[in-house]
């Protein structure tokens, strides 16, 4: 429980420095597929180095075909998200944009207990409406723009909640098949693999090209996700067993928002007011509620 615990904490540190590099990219208006392409590029060859295991076996031979097809459509889904979440910061709306984003998780919860059973509980459940409450407070600082509602910054937020939402359903799939193992640790570095190919094909589709204002983002970017996407999966694989891997998103979403919250806040000034202040406090207790749900489910 306890490795569980410190994995679940380090990927939302890991989530919170994905999310300070998109917003890095952001203030300076850079090009969003050209970023991602040169972040992928960085992070896929070492994930290779670092999380595969070339000695061990990845998966049955039966699960290889599918488990391509299942990273292939995860991957275009959350490329996608990932965009429109960068689009919308670039409009101003950094906190909302992300806390709305972020959000997909009550989504990929949901799918847990529909597609794979799991048992909700009282804890579980209030918990992830206090998350959800408190997402929404916070986002709701950056809805208005001069008393009007900004719709091409809501469009693209409701967009990458839904796709954001899509590919970590599809993420979670694997660690429920039958006999599933991973000792190979093959999806790290597949994913950012395929991720890569995705956004150098954008690149060229928009002839977009990398800049220096990309570098540093795309470096940070590129460590952050490999240290994240390599626990995640550990992470996902350790609950399944014992039907709590829909808490997993989210906890370090949760965590993730409230590290990115506080760097705004310490480091870019950004306000404070009252409903950052209820959000942050609804998303502690929801925060605790769920680690309460995972506890009791993992006896």
């Amino acid at each position: 429980m306890t490795v569980t615990a410190l994995l679940l904490l380090g990927i939302g540190i890991a989530w919170t420095m994905v999310a300070i590099s998109q917003s890095m990219l952001a203030g300076r208006k850079g090009a969003i597929s050209a970023f991602y392409a040169l972040g992928t590029l960085f992070a896929a060859p070492l994930a290779w180095l670092v999380c595969f295991r070339p000695g061990e076996r990845a998966v049955t031979a039966p699960r290889a075909g599918d488990l391509a097809l299942v990273l292939c459509a995860a991957c275009v889904f959350n490329c996608a998200g990932q965009a429109c979440l960068v689009a919308g910061m670039q409009l101003g709306h950094r906190a909302a944009t992300l806390s709305i984003a972020q959000s997909a998780m009550a989504l990929s919860f949901c799918s847990s207990m529909v597609f794979w059973h799991e048992r909700p509980s009282v804890a579980g459940l209030t918990g992830l409406l206090a998350v959800l409450a408190g997402i929404i407070a916070m986002g709701r600082t950056r809805h208005e723009s001069g008393g009007r509602i900004d719709r091409k910054w809501l469009l693209l937020s409701i967009s990458s909640f839904m796709l954001i939402a899509a590919g970590q359903i599809i993420t979670i799939w694997p660690s429920y098949w039958s006999g599933w193992n991973d000792t190979a640790r093959l999806r790290t570095p597949l994913t950012l693999t395929i991720s890569c190919a995705i956004y150098l094909g954008a690149m060229l589709v928009l002839r977009e090209r990398p800049s220096r204002s990309h570098l540093l983002p795309a470096a940070l970017w590129a460590g952050s996700a490999v240290v994240a996407f390599f626990m995640l999966f550990l992470v996902l694989d350790r609950l399944a067993a014992s039907g709590c891997a829909g808490c997993v998103f989210p906890v370090a979403i949760g965590l993730s928002i409230l590290g990115f919250v506080g760097y705004s806040r310490s480091r870019l000034h950004e306000a404070f007011p009252w409903p950052v202040r209820v959000g942050l406090c609804s998303i502690l207790t929801g925060i605790a509620l769920i680690a309460l749900h995972v506890f009791l489910r993992s006896r």
